[in-house]
């Protein structure tokens, strides 16, 4: 069974056994899964998990993805995907509402650690703050991958947009990428902590303040 197949498996076991997953990725933990949609083809594409809450999951599973900048890598393919979604959904006049939405990119045991540093960067916008401020706040290893974070997201917006392109640090708050996408689902960096119960959610209020 491939990655994207076990993560599959995984959110399905909880939706049959109507079980809550939403916490686990900065959701309210109370509202049950109810559709469940492989490569559905928009979004980060590789699996769509809906609640009865009308809230949804995305997830992108990489067996392999690191702080790189070449725009075709695991990583800025997924930002990428990333920026098609605030566009699309700025089309229709709305934006992303993190208490709605969350995007999170699942990877292996095998993925780079450094990974840890652009999760961690983007888990210290849970609590607010200005991207400048809060960027400026954290270790240099966050502060440089949050900033390979914005490059990436600048050049999918160059690429897909048909007027100028905006930085991250002036996209309205509630709505940045930052703020709604996590890395892993658990910091614990392995597939089994990954399926485990035991394991401390990403996107959390708390470390999100909902997951890592």
């Amino acid at each position: 069974m491939d990655f994207q197949a076990e993560v599959g498996a995984w959110l399905a076991a909880h939706m049959l056994a109507r079980l809550p997953v939403g916490g686990r990725f900065g959701l309210a933990n109370t509202a049950l899964p109810t559709t469940l949609q492989l490569e559905t083809g928009d979004g980060l594409d590789d699996i769509r998990l809906g609640q009865a809450d009308d809230t949804r999951i995305d997830l992108q599973t990489k067996t392999s993805a690191g702080l790189t900048q070449n725009a075709n890598s695991p990583l800025g393919k997924t930002i990428a995907q990333l920026a098609r979604v605030m566009m699309d959904t700025r089309a229709t006049g709305l934006a992303v509402d993190p208490a709605k939405v969350r995007a999170v990119l699942a990877v292996t045991a095998a993925a780079p650690r450094t990974l840890d540093a652009l999760e961690g960067g983007c888990r210290a916008f849970d609590l607010g703050g200005t991207w400048e401020i809060t960027k400026a706040q954290r270790s240099r290893a966050e502060r440089e991958a949050l900033e390979l974070f914005e490059t990436h997201s600048y050049a999918a917006f160059l690429a897909q947009s048909a007027g100028p392109p905006k930085p991250l640090r002036v996209l309205p708050a509630p709505s940045s990428p930052d703020r709604w996408w996590s890395i892993s689902a658990f910091k614990a960096r392995s597939v089994n902590a990954f399926f485990s119960e035991s394991s401390k959610p990403p996107c959390s209020k708390a470390a999100l303040a909902a997951p890592p």
